[in-house]
């Protein structure tokens, strides 16, 4: 993920991980699958810049937000809204 929007989100409040932290942490986390499949159990939504993330949550019902370099964290946080209203 993006390191200065986890640190953003992070600084207000939002219940976030990193797949930085989790592999930290010991979780087997080296391949999108299973990145993917972490997100599914843990009901969470992904936040990436891989396409192809982009796409196996799409063909998995995962909620997620794509973008490119450095979004702004404005725009973050109206996707993330946008996608909590729409679940």
């Amino acid at each position: 993920m993006y390191q200065n929007i986890y640190l953003e989100l992070r600084k207000m409040k939002y219940d976030i991980s990193s797949v930085d932290l989790l592999i930290a942490e010991g979780r087997p986390m080296k391949s999108d699958y299973s990145i993917l499949k972490y997100v599914e159990q843990n009901q969470m939504m992904l936040i990436t810049r891989d396409g192809q993330n982009r796409v196996g949550c799409e063909e998995n019902g995962i909620p997620c937000i794509s973008f490119g370099e450095n979004p702004s964290i404005e725009v973050v946080i109206e996707k993330i809204k946008e996608i909590d209203s729409n679940t």
